[in-house]
């Protein structure tokens, strides 16, 4: 997942010195998904019942807080990394549901990560931390595919506010708060040929218990396109997050959170094992922070019960 731009937690400084520059969205500028993490996979599930794991690594790289107007905070220096690896079980439900296929998910990330942050000359803020980020499930997730190519999703994630987190801390694995997660997707894959896919979801957020604070509700894409060459898919991944309800609570200001990831991709598929690697940067970013991030995924089966017997 792109883990960082959800775990990267910014010390806010001055609320007068942010509010004549832009304000972070969301608490500290944490956002609670991960924007672009579909990548190799929107709208792409087994068609076979069983037990699989997809496996996501990735390396983030921060260098800059931006503000309402999408530019660099006058007077800020801004800097952080973090690492993610993040195992996602899919079960596929037994049973023939003819062109429908049921699923649930489990998804556990770990994270380490660190930040800097210096303001006009103010002695600098800096964290780091290892834990485990905000734990996902996936109780229903329901697919219709209309013929071999094309397929609709719908489905509800539960960001639960499970994963390490302190209120002190300026850098947390975890959110410190759950989120509620609709989301809907389509896409159009042609073996040899275009594929096309696309998953929004809203994001509504719970209050953090630990400090009253409200992060503003948004929605959210991740997209995927390219050219299947066989078993060699080349193309664009990304993923735009926007957030259209101001926060509320202690220190709250009204900046919004926007931010565009796009970045190239490829992935073979080698039988049972989908290897996709891809690199996605922020082309946008408003009152968060921008970087680029690095992924590499692996999807692979775990368990797969035997055919029925004829």
């Amino acid at each position: 997942m792109n883990v960082s731009q959800r775990v990267i937690a910014i010390s806010l400084l001055s609320i007068s010195i942010m509010a004549t520059n832009g304000a972070l969205g969301s608490e500290r500028g944490a956002l609670p998904f991960a924007v672009g993490s579909t990548g190799d996979f929107v709208v792409e599930f087994p068609p076979i019942p069983g037990l699989f794991l997809v496996n996501q690594t990735s390396y983030t790289s921060i260098s800059g807080l931006n503000g309402d107007n999408g530019k660099i905070v006058t007077g800020s220096d801004f800097t952080g990394s973090a690492v993610a690896n993040t195992n996602r079980l899919l079960y596929s439900w037994l049973g023939d549901y003819g062109n429908f296929h049921i699923y649930s998910q489990l998804v556990v990330p770990v994270v380490t990560g660190s930040t800097t942050l210096k303001f006009y000359g103010a002695p600098a803020s800096a964290g780091g931390d290892t834990g485990f980020g905000n734990v996902v499930f996936s109780p229903l997730i329901v697919t219709y595919s209309f013929d071999k190519n094309n397929a609709l999703v719908v489905a509800y994630d539960y960001a639960s506010s499970i994963g390490t987190y302190s209120s002190t801390a300026a850098f947390n694995p975890a959110t410190g708060y759950a989120s509620h997660q609709p989301i809907i997707g389509f896409r159009h894959n042609d073996k040899d040929g275009f594929y096309v896919g696309i998953v929004g979801r809203g994001i509504f957020n719970e209050t953090n218990p630990d400090t009253q604070y409200h992060s503003g509700s948004a929605i959210e894409a991740d997209f995927r396109t390219g050219w299947n060459f066989g078993k060699l898919s080349v193309g664009l991944v990304g993923g735009y997050y926007h957030q259209y309800q101001a926060d509320s609570g202690l220190g709250s200001l009204n900046g919004k959170t926007q931010l565009l990831n796009i970045g190239p991709a490829i992935s073979y598929d080698f039988g049972p094992l989908i290897l996709g690697v891809n690199i996605q940067t922020a082309a946008y970013a408003a009152n968060t922070s921008k970087g680029t991030t690095a992924w590499l995924n692996l999807a692979l089966p775990l368990w797969v019960p035997p055919p029925p017997a004829r």
